[in-house]
């Protein structure tokens, strides 16, 4: 029996990684034969601005944003404020809303026999991020669907310590008590929900991972000849940026950076969501510091490797990826893809790669993977004839 399933998860974030995750965990939700419409959730205040008037104002602007989106005034003075490049970026998911059944227009309520919260950082309450901030939504607050699941979210960066800090240990460990199942990707988020609810969640690989995607058809592209070098902003360090170069510059390639751009590279493109894979793809070598940059990475089979950063590690205080990245890497037997040093970069990314192991073990993730969603849906369709 076909039933309505809704996943709220980052649909919206100008991000590859999430754009992704999110279709992937649609196609795979819609192979078991369900209908699936994705919902949207209301951004809470951050923690750490909950007495801050700066961030409050921003709360409230970040609220009128979200209601007036669909109205092509208001996207015409949104897009002026982003500035030109984040406003192409903009325009380019958007372009891709297709893929995800989106429009502009935003869903706060659907009945949904099912709602599936995640995947990506969807418990990550204590993120500075005020387009999400706290928000309750995302621990299933106030849903109507009557199954409530999470599938492979993870915590980020949000501590026990820190969740104790701003006295939400209770509450959040509350909210997850009441979630029907509770699936995570990582150990982090595991030891978490074991601390915060008494529950041992299930784990997964991130949907991407698991999708297929990297066998759905893709828009081409032209480039050829370069070293993809996928990462946030200004994260990757000088000295950083110089190796990249010259590795690249030594195999007679350009540097290209496709997610955000790097002052640094040769070329720098602004990519649609359904031209990110055929990037990867067409790349000689991949070099990242984030997740999914790692993840596509891996499900295109290349020569990559990832940047480790740990707590005071770059120049500039931003995210760690030490956590998440490493334990994913170590799952599918790739954690030597890793490094910590610059001086790593150029013996490790041209050691040949053994996809066997991975694809053996991606495989079977996958199988569990549809197996706890098929069971949960099931669950669902249990509950409508009692």
């Amino acid at each position: 029996m076909k039933m309505k399933v809704a996943i709220m998860s980052m649909q919206r974030i100008l991000n590859y990684g999430s754009f992704m995750q999110a279709l992937s965990l649609k196609t795979m939700v819609e192979s078991l034969g369900h209908e699936v419409v994705f919902v949207d959730f209301h951004p809470g205040l951050t923690v750490d601005g909950r007495k801050s008037t700066k961030q409050i104002f921003r709360f409230y602007k970040n609220k009128l944003n979200s209601a007036v989106k669909n109205n092509a005034l208001a996207r015409k003075i949104l897009k002026k404020r982003l500035g030109q490049n984040t406003s192409e970026v903009y325009d380019k998911f958007r372009e891709c809303y297709n893929l995800l059944g989106l429009s502009d227009k935003y869903i706060f309520s659907y009945n949904a026999d099912v709602l599936i919260i995640g995947s990506d950082e969807v418990f990550n309450c204590l993120q500075s991020n005020s387009k999400v901030g706290y928000a309750k939504e995302l621990f299933g607050y106030k849903a109507k669907s009557k199954t409530i699941i999470s599938y492979a979210a993870s915590f980020g960066s949000t501590t026990l310590e820190g969740l104790k800090k701003y006295n939400l240990s209770d509450e959040v460990g509350a909210m997850l008590k009441r979630l029907d199942r509770i699936s995570v990707r990582d150990r982090n988020s595991e030891q978490l929900i074991i601390e915060l609810c008494g529950r041992t969640p299930d784990v997964h690989l991130d949907p991407v991972l698991v999708g297929n995607i990297e066998n759905m058809s893709w828009r081409n592209i032209e480039q050829s000849g370069y070293v993809a070098v996928y990462g946030y902003k200004n994260r990757f360090t000088s000295e950083e940026a110089d190796a990249i170069q010259r590795f690249a510059h030594s195999k007679g390639l350009f540097t290209l950076s496709i997610a955000e751009e790097q002052s640094f590279c040769d070329k720098n493109i602004v990519c649609r969501p359904d031209e990110i894979i055929s990037y990867i793809k067409k790349a000689d070598y991949v070099i990242t510091d984030t997740f999914h940059g790692s993840i596509f990475s891996v499900i295109c089979h290349k020569q990559f490797v990832a940047f480790c950063r740990r707590k005071n590690d770059t120049e500039k205080s931003y995210s760690t990826n030490e956590e998440k990245l490493g334990d994913m890497l170590e799952r599918i037997g790739l954690l030597p893809r890793m490094i910590n040093k610059v001086s790593e970069l150029e013996e490790v990314i041209d050691k040949g790669i053994d996809y066997t192991l991975a694809d053996e073990i991606r495989c079977l993730e996958r199988g569990k993977a549809l197996g706890y969603l098929s069971e949960n849906l099931g669950m669902a369709l249990e509950d409508a004839y009692e």
